[in-house]
């Protein structure tokens, strides 16, 4: 009698064989007539099929109509071509390497593989081990050298052929040739560094002025509340709207600056005392408000690595959020901070009893420059920046918010 585990073993080989029975068609079916798949020691109904197929291949093979066929085939193909033998040398190439690469069949004919593509001995080695071990590999990038002499960026799939007694009978080689792409993505980086450049040369000569408009209005209040002739009261409410219209501006910029610096940092790491530096981060933002209060409940032993500056971006933006979007009927509007330890992550809490987030809303919180509502000052870019950093730093951030009641978000840091 079969036992249960046999079975499960049995079906495991026969999934296997299958998978064989349809590369084998697959090949076939591309043209490829020289692969063979091997059979097992079992003789049953599947290595009878595999059997067929490997004899369909043979037959298709030695048809002359086929292969002048097959020839055609080969030949109109867009993709560079190139026929390896078992020691990797040139046993034929399509019309497409012809006119890329400028050689012809007598330029190629028993060069070694090595030499067309311009690979250093250990690089080859390297290709070579994991071809032998994957039977295939796809989309490995090199350079082809042309009879000029110029570099031509291709990416090539390399796959095994095999004979009909099992044996390796060469390599086929398929190249996309990626150059115009290589191009694409140089002019797309020059113009995307221009942009963050032009953004941060804006942003810089623009603080300029609105630092002198903010401080000037300032002096202004001061000697205008020194005229008796001058109703301070009046004068004082539309400086107060200059001065607030320019913050506003002046948030935006620093923002703007900030998205910038974000999508140019890279992460580093280094051992940060979560309650230690979430505590300073509080104290130094919230110094003198006595209409808010935060608390941290972090116990004193997590200590995740991290990168701190980022992580202190993350926080600053999150409590802003909060403290913006209090419930003003509450008596006692608050934020806690909470954190604790997972298996491969830390969880960190941020809760709040302010106004709450709509369902409409939810889902578009991080997005760039979106604001649930126009009372409240803000660039719209604080949950954005906030949901950069938790992916720039691989973790998660999520969100649960009712209105009326409160909202807290959960982030996932990696450890």
């Amino acid at each position: 009698m079969v036992s249960k585990k046999d079975e499960n073993k049995d079906f495991g080989k026969n999934d296997y064989r299958l998978e064989l029975i349809q590369q084998l068609l697959v090949e076939l079916a591309s043209g490829n007539l020289s692969y063979r798949s091997l059979t097992s020691e079992r003789g049953d109904e599947l290595d009878a099929i595999i059997t067929g197929i490997n004899m369909l291949g043979e037959e298709l093979q030695s048809s002359t109509v086929h292969k002048d066929f097959l020839n055609t085939v080969f030949e109109s193909i867009m993709d560079m071509v190139i026929v390896l033998d078992a020691e990797f040398n040139v046993e034929s190439i399509n019309q497409s390497f012809k006119d890329v690469t400028g050689y012809s069949i007598e330029d190629m004919k028993f060069n070694h593989f090595k030499k067309v593509i311009g690979l250093k001995s250990m690089e080859f080695s390297s290709l070579i081990n994991n071809l032998n071990i994957h039977r295939k590999i796809k989309n490995f990038e090199t350079n082809y050298i042309s009879k000029s002499g110029h570099s031509v960026s291709v990416s090539i799939s390399l796959s095994k052929l095999i004979g009909k007694n099992g044996e390796e009978k060469g390599i086929l080689v398929i190249a996309k040739e990626i150059g115009h792409l290589k191009k694409i993505e140089a002019e797309l980086k020059k113009r995307n560094d221009e942009l963050n450049t032009f953004i941060y040369k804006l942003s810089h000569d623009m603080r300029g002025p609105l630092s002198s408009i903010i401080g000037l209005t300032d002096i202004a209040g001061k000697e205008i509340s020194k005229n008796e002739k001058v109703d301070p009261k009046e004068t004082s409410y539309y400086i107060d709207l200059m001065r607030e219209s320019a913050l506003k501006l002046d948030g935006i910029i620093r923002s703007l600056n900030e998205v910038i610096h974000l999508r140019q940092r890279k992460p580093t790491s280094e051992p940060i005392e979560l309650k230690k530096e979430v505590t300073l981060i509080v104290k130094e933002k919230f110094i003198g408000d006595t209409k808010y209060s935060v608390f941290v409940d972090i116990p004193e032993h997590i200590i995740i690595n991290s990168d701190l500056k980022l992580l202190k971006i993350l926080f600053e933006n999150l409590l802003d959020n909060a403290q913006k979007f209090k419930n003003k009927t509450q008596l006692f509007p608050f934020c806690e901070i909470s954190a604790s330890e997972m298996k491969n992550f830390t969880l960190i809490k941020i809760k709040d009893n302010g106004r709450g987030i709509s369902e409409n809303h939810v889902s578009k919180i991080f997005t760039m420059f979106h604001r649930a509502t126009a009372d409240v000052l803000g660039s719209g870019l604080g949950l954005f920046i906030a949901k950069s950093i938790v992916d720039k730093l691989q973790g998660e951030i999520q969100v649960f918010s009712k209105i009326g009641e409160g909202t807290e978000f959960l982030i996932f840091i990696p450890n």
